[in-house]
């Protein structure tokens, strides 16, 4: 894989952008504090922005300057029209050998059905594969969440395993369903 880390891509209605400090309060307040989002994740609760930082080790020195490591990626997903954050999209494993890498994201509540997630993982996508040349791009999610399945659906990601109470969040351990996406 060829590095880039985490460059600022745009879409029609988007800036894809490495987060700053001052984002803090509003993802807490657009995305992370609303329990329907929450609920999918594995953080501690977040009933504060300083929640976030103290619970979650997010939004503090030590996790901005992992935006130094090339292979780190962390984009802020930002509306153009209020440039507000509302959500994001993390590499969480990267496999150099297979030159492979897999994926989570997270949007604020308000903003779900209105395609901005698959716009945001459109783009970086397109991204993955032609700037940095990685191979095959991985997602899952809980059976009981089925929208987030739905948006990778909707990317041409294509159902390869479920794996038995592989997904443990805060809504509870369900079954994983992992898709794929490979470079052309």
């Amino acid at each position: 894989m060829d590095h880039k880390g985490t460059i600022q891509l745009e879409t029609n209605r988007l800036i894809l952008r490495r987060f700053q400090l001052e984002d803090a309060e509003a993802m807490f307040h657009h995305c992370w504090s609303d329990f329907d989002v929450w609920k999918w994740t594995s953080y501690d609760e977040m009933t504060t922005v300083e929640d976030l930082v103290v619970k979650n080790g997010l939004f503090t020195h030590w996790w901005m300057g992992l935006y130094a490591n090339s292979n780190r990626y962390n984009w802020a997903i930002v509306l153009k029209s209020t440039l507000q954050p509302i959500g994001r999209v993390f590499v969480i494993t990267l496999n150099e050998e297979s030159s492979e890498l897999e994926i989570t994201y997270e949007i604020g509540k308000k903003w779900w059905n209105q395609g901005l997630m698959t716009e945001a993982l459109q783009e970086i996508i397109h991204f993955l594969f032609n700037e940095v040349h990685v191979n095959r791009i991985i997602a899952y999610h809980a059976k009981e969440n089925p929208a987030s399945g739905k948006v990778m659906k909707h990317l041409g990601m294509t159902l390869f395993k479920i794996v038995p109470d592989g997904c443990t969040c805060n809504a509870g351990t369900f079954d994983s369903h992992y898709y794929e996406i490979f470079r052309k």
